[in-house]
């Protein structure tokens, strides 16, 4: 007996097998730069001398990614994210003592990325089986959970001036409050593109609400017009960019046989 081989690409044939699974499974990675979206700032006196800055964070894991025949998908894995502490102090270097700090930026900018945590994402939702052009749609939504620790930071600056006496220029105090179940809601919309062999990549943008409080701290500039201060916080929402790769699982070809 003749064997005649089909003549189907080797994605072709990984689809035939999968579908015979009733559904397709991948291990993926992904990387997500991070921009806040829920930072408050308050002064307590006259001016206003702090802004945001938008340095983002990141977060980046892995998950169990799954999508049945009708297109049902489900997402669970683990995962790490860094929400950064970023602000700018708006400083008038001619508001301080003779011999000051000049203008080259002392004391202005305060970015912290050292406070991070593990968070379990669990989503479900929907994988269009249409394509537009080469990329597969899907649409996405479910909660991380997380337990963050308590954490605290401080910083500041200071100068010497003429006479070489001590000034400080300014301060800041960052809290991050202990969460025993931080649960964030999310929404993502993505992008996939399948490779030969079955593999994807995808791209993607993921938007996380929180619904308390994160972290929050207090501010003081010490300029010679008046010491001025005030508070901030942030719920540790954000909206992030998404870039991954799926790694799809693969299905062991039955033997054949002759009748």
């Amino acid at each position: 007996m003749v064997n005649v081989g089909l003549a189907f690409p080797q994605d072709s044939l990984l689809l035939q097998l999968q579908t015979a699974h009733k559904s397709r499974e991948y291990i993926s990675v992904d990387l997500q730069p991070l921009f806040r979206t829920s930072t408050e700032i308050t002064k307590t006196t006259a001016k206003e001398v702090l802004t945001r800055l938008n340095t983002p964070g990141f977060a980046f894991g892995a998950d169990y990614h799954r999508v049945s025949q009708s297109g049902f998908t489900f997402v669970s894995g683990i995962h790490f994210r860094m929400i950064p502490v970023a602000y700018k102090f708006n400083i008038d270097y001619n508001d301080f003592a003779a011999g000051g700090p000049g203008n080259n930026n002392f004391g202005l900018t305060n970015v912290n990325l050292v406070n991070g945590h593990l968070y379990f994402p669990i989503q479900a939702g929907y994988t269009s089986q249409t394509k537009i052009g080469n990329w597969q749609p899907s649409v996405m939504a479910g909660i991380n959970l997380s337990h963050p620790g308590d954490y605290r930071l401080d910083s500041g600056s200071s100068y010497s001036d003429d006479s070489h006496v001590s000034h400080p220029i300014q301060d800041i105090l960052v809290e991050y409050l202990e969460h025993k179940l931080w649960i964030t809601y999310t929404a993502n919309v993505r992008a996939s593109k399948t490779m030969r062999g079955g593999n994807q990549i995808y791209v993607g943008v993921n938007a996380n609400f929180s619904g308390v409080t994160y972290n929050r701290g207090h501010y003081n500039l010490y300029p010679t017009s008046g010491k001025q201060s005030g508070t901030f916080s942030d719920t540790g929402s954000y909206v992030a960019l998404q870039f991954g790769f799926s790694l799809v699982r693969r299905y062991k070809e039955p033997d054949k046989f002759d009748r």
